[in-house]
Parts: structure tokens; C-alpha cells; sequence
């Protein structure tokens, strides 16, 4: 028998009060038979757990986790566990389950001493406590913690100060840190800021999402719903939910969160962009964003080479979803910064510029196979942006430029062009000065730009005419909207990789012309010899094209391409 077999078989002698006023065994629901799979192997071979754990109310993660810290008290020596609760009244009803674990089980009612707020089996200790002041946490030596409603901490740092008693790696411990939501900023802007590093795999707590429709006891059966709303249509789409689920949230709206559907959402999400209520008017309903959630998956994340090929890396600053292929053209859409790392430890922090970003689309299917997020300077990205275009079969890159200078857009324009690198978008407009034709490389976001921009993203999103494979770009997109002062902007965290998308999908509306089979030939060529004329051509169209560009910036004019 397995470690893992052995914890179930002493989990199932504990009993559990259940919501109709019954003491029953504990045998695991649906949401935590999903979490339970993903740990059983770590514990069978002895290997560190941590978990970040984002979900409804009512799912019985809390009774799951407790479970496990009373398995480990009895099975290890020297076991210190700890629950923190957000409150009194939680710390007390966690207690009163894990008595109600010791007394109810036969293997361990004659083993565990019971203290105030302690339970001792031989040298190892479970204690259950409320979260307080962080500075009190710091000092400890825990085996196994579980941080319960985290986003409600009164002093949110309590959880982070609380990881550091955690052993290191190699050691086998548990760390779980689960909550519902409490929005983006304030005092749950440190569970979310985790959330969001875990979900990027910039830590090693592995996020669970565990939405309402996940629970088999949100039903209500022998109930036909009719006259759907669009989220409603949506949600039924995404998780193929019947009658009865949809029923149950209707109830649950009308009666539990007083009408409202926001507060439905932060109580009861489906997804976890839903889960984070925000200040502010989102830019996108939860109907339009839940489609796009369905092809949301992780990809291969790496970094470029000197000779431009990819190596597959963990924590690499590029994530493809899809390698190029032969025929199709693609268009890199890029955010620059000056590769400052920025200061966001409270997570209300608007956009800052600290972090390069770039969006790599098929420009026929609209895809995103590519997602490039790294701290980096211009001359650096430069050499990425031209490694990843020469990759993508030398796609069309449209770096931001700003009217300003900032953000290191014309750097990059710069060193793009010391790379040699020809396929840049280019934008003409009229010089106010001298009434000519200018040229622009890159794209300028400015106030007339800004809006059409947005108005494409908004575009594609609403016609799912687009692919999006990035968990963070998605992310972003359900933290964009108005703010209090009108300004279309990050509600919360970064809009980098939105914006970075954006370029893309204007920089291909400008340039991409799609060839369908059913066009007519362009007719053959004329015997230039034969009416008396020589043809010059440019051996390397990539040489003409390098050429055509110096000219253009040196304001020269290029001589017809006929000569009598």
C-alpha cells in the first residue's frame, strides 16, 4: 500500500458535520478528489506541497486541507502544523472540526491530547490560530500551513511572512494558501499578486482554480431555465452546464447575493478572472471573455539563441503555443520599456513601463502563437524582437513608438535597423511642416491612435475572430477598463501584453492582404526587349528593400525601374 493509500484510509475514519445537520465520514467531493490527485504522488514520494487554491464558497477545500494536517500530525515526528483563519469566529469553527476529526476517529481518539487551541499526537502538534501580526510569524518552524481565506487577512503580509517558516526545498512539508477572492487591490491585493505569480511560474505554488459548476451540490434539479441571458448562453457554452446548475446560480444571485451578479462573481466564480471584483467599468463583460477562455492553455516556454533558433527553458522569456509554419506570415506586435524592474509589492500599481512585451500573431487565423514578457533594455530586446521575426519567417514587426521618446520604442527602431532587420511596419503621414509625405517606423499610440486601437481589440473579442492562448493576456484583458477619471487603462496590475496585442492586430489590419484562390492571375509580363527597353532588377529583394529604406530616410527618390 502506497503513503497516499494509507493517509485515505485514516482521512475516511474522520467525520464531518454536513450542511443538513448530519455527522457523516468524510469521503471527498468532486473538487477535492481533482485536488487530491494532484498531491497524491508528492506524497507517496516524499516531496514538498504547495498550493495556491482559488475558488468558490462552500466547496469543503478548507475540511480537505485539515485533513491532511491531522494525517501528518498522526503518520510524522516532530510535525509543527499551523491553520491561520481570518477570523475568531473561522478559527473556532476550524477547531471544531479538527476535534471532531480526533474524537470521531477510532485510531486516534485514544492517541490525541486536546488543549485549548492545540492537538498533540505524540511529538507532533497541530495548532489553530487567527492571523495576526506578521512581525509574530516570521520566528516560527513549521512542517505544514495552511492559510485559510487569505485574502482576507487583516494584515495581508501575515501570509508572506508566514511562507518564510516553511522548510526549504527537498524537505517534505505542506504549504497551502486558500481563499476566495477580495479584488485586485487592497487588502487582497497580496493573495492576488501570488495568484498572479504562480499562475506565470514565478513561484513554486502550483494555482487550482475551483469554480461553482465544479460542485456537484450547486443544483437544482426538475428546473427548466428558458429565456437565457448572453452570460448565461456563455457560461452554458464554455462548461456545458445543464437546467439545474443554471437554476441554482439564478437562486443563488436572487437570494444570496442580493440581486447582483458582481457579487455573484467574486462569491461564486466560474472563472478566475471572474473571481477579482474591481473598482472601475471592466471593457469586457464576463460573456465576451468566458469564450476565449477555452483555448487558454500553457506553452513551451524558452529563450532565443545567438544563431536565432529556440531552446526550451523553464522560466524562459519566451512562451510559444505554436511553432511557424512554412507559407504563413506573421506580425510581432511589441510594448517596450527601459528594463527597470518596478516596485509593485502592494499590487496597485498602474502601468509602468518596467516590463518589455511583445505578441506574435498568424496574421491569416488571427492566433496568438507567441508570447515574449521579460525585464529588459532596448538594445536587448532589439536582438529578441529580430531573432524571434527571423524565426517566424522574417515577420512584420511593429515596435510602440511614442511621440514623447519614452518607453524605448525608438531605441529599438534603431537597433533594428543596425540588425539589419528590413520587415518593419511603417506608417505614413503627412508632415504639418513641410506638407510632404513623412515616414514612420514602428507604431505611434498616441490620442488618435489609442482608440482605434482599443476599438479593434474590442473588435475581435466581441466577433471571437481571435485566438488567444496566454492565461496573462487574458488576465490583462479582464483587468482593462475605465477608471474613476475616465482613462481607459489597467484597473489593476499591467496592460504591457494587451497593448503589445493591440499593435499586432493593427499593424496586420494595415498590412495584410489575403489571396484566395478564386483571384485572377496579374497578366505576364510585356517583352521589354521587344519594345526596345532594358529592365534593371535587384538581385536580392531583400538588398532593394534595405535600399528603398536609406533612400526614403534620406528624402532621395528612387529612379523608375525602366531605362530606354
Amino acid at each position: 500500500m502506497t503513503r497516499s493509500s494509507r493517509w485515505l484510509t485514516l482521512i475516511e475514519t474522520f467525520k464531518i458535520r454536513t450542511r443538513d445537520r448530519r455527522i457523516v465520514p468524510l469521503i471527498y467531493n468532486a473538487p477535492q478528489r481533482h485536488v487530491w490527485s494532484l498531491v497524491r504522488e508528492k506524497i507517496d514520494r516524499y516531496e514538498p506541497i504547495r498550493l495556491i487554491i482559488l475558488k468558490a464558497r462552500r466547496e469543503g477545500i478548507s475540511t480537505q486541507i485539515e485533513s491532511w494536517l491531522m494525517t501528518m500530525i498522526a503518520a510524522g515526528d516532530l510535525v509543527n502544523a499551523l491553520v491561520t483563519a481570518h477570523q475568531a469566529k473561522a478559527s473556532l469553527r476550524v477547531w471544531d472540526m479538527s476535534k471532531r476529526f480526533v474524537k470521531t476517529s477510532p485510531l486516534l481518539s485514544s492517541l490525541a491530547t486536546i488543549g485549548n487551541n492545540t492537538i498533540t499526537i505524540g511529538r507532533s502538534t497541530l495548532e489553530v490560530a487567527t492571523a495576526g501580526n506578521p512581525e509574530s510569524e516570521r520566528s516560527g518552524d513549521l512542517t505544514a500551513w495552511h492559510a485559510s481565506e487569505a485574502a482576507f487577512y487583516k494584515f495581508p503580509e501575515v501570509m508572506t511572512a508566514t511562507m518564510q517558516t516553511l522548510p526549504p526545498p527537498g524537505v517534505f512539508s505542506i504549504g497551502v494558501i486558500e481563499s476566495t477572492a477580495k479584488g485586485k487591490v487592497g487588502p487582497g491585493a497580496v493573495f492576488y499578486r501570488e495568484w498572479l505569480r504562480a499562475v506565470e511560474g514565478d513561484s513554486e505554488w502550483v494555482p487550482i482554480f475551483l469554480g461553482w459548476q465544479d460542485y456537484e451540490g450547486n443544483r437544482l434539479p426538475g428546473v427548466r431555465v428558458e429565456d437565457l441571458n448572453d452570460e448565461e448562453k456563455a457560461l452554458r457554452e464554455r462548461f456545458e452546464l445543464s437546467d439545474a446548475q443554471l437554476a441554482w446560480r439564478r437562486w443563488t444571485i436572487k437570494n444570496k447575493t442580493g440581486g447582483s451578479v458582481i457579487k455573484f462573481h467574486g462569491e461564486y466564480p466560474a472563472t478566475a478572472e471572474e473571481a477579482f471584483i474591481q473598482s472601475g467599468l471592466p471593457f469586457f463583460g464576463s460573456e465576451e471573455l468566458l469564450p476565449l477562455d477555452r483555448d487558454v492553455r500553457k506553452g513551451i516556454s524558452g529563450i532565443l539563441e545567438p544563431d536565432g533558433s529556440f531552446r526550451e527553458r523553464a522560466g524562459g522569456y519566451l512562451e510559444v503555443f505554436k511553432q511557424p509554419e512554412p507559407g504563413h506570415e506573421y506580425v510581432i506586435g511589441a510594448d517596450s520599456s527601459m528594463g527597470i524592474e518596478d516596485d509593485d509589492e502592494d499590487g496597485s500599481s498602474k502601468k509602468s513601463h518596467s516590463r518589455s512585451a511583445a505578441e506574435i500573431i498568424d496574421m491569416e487565423t488571427l492566433e496568438q502563437v507567441a508570447e515574449y514578457d521579460a525585464v529588459t533594455a532596448p538594445h536587448i530586446m532589439a536582438r529578441h524582437l529580430a531573432s524571434m521575426g527571423h524565426l517566424y519567417n522574417n515577420a512584420l514587426i511593429a515596435p510602440e513608438v511614442q511621440g514623447s521618446g519614452g518607453g524605448g520604442g525608438r531605441e529599438i527602431i534603431v537597433y533594428l535597423r543596425d540588425l539589419e532587420y528590413w520587415n518593419l511596419h511603417r506608417w505614413r503621414q503627412v508632415d504639418r511642416v513641410e506638407r510632404d509625405a513623412g515616414q514612420l517606423y514602428g507604431w505611434d499610440t498616441n490620442q488618435r491612435t489609442r482608440p482605434r486601437m482599443l476599438a479593434r481589440i474590442r473588435e475581435v473579442v466581441m466577433e471571437r475572430s481571435a485566438v488567444i492562448h496566454s492565461r496573462r493576456l487574458l488576465n490583462q484583458l479582464a483587468s482593462f477598463g475605465e477608471n474613476d477619471s475616465g482613462r481607459m487603462e489597467a484597473l489593476a496590475g499591467h496592460d504591457d501584453l494587451l497593448f503589445a496585442w493591440g499593435i499586432a492586430l493593427m499593424s496586420r489590419s494595415e498590412n495584410y492582404f489575403k489571396v484566395t484562390a478564386n483571384m485572377e492571375a496579374p497578366p505576364l509580363e510585356p517583352d521589354w526587349n521587344a519594345l526596345g527597353l532594358r529592365v534593371l532588377r535587384p538581385e536580392d529583394p531583400q538588398a532593394r528593400l534595405r535600399r528603398l529604406m536609406a533612400m526614403q530616410d534620406r528624402g532621395t527618390e528612387e529612379k523608375s525601374f525602366l531605362e530606354l
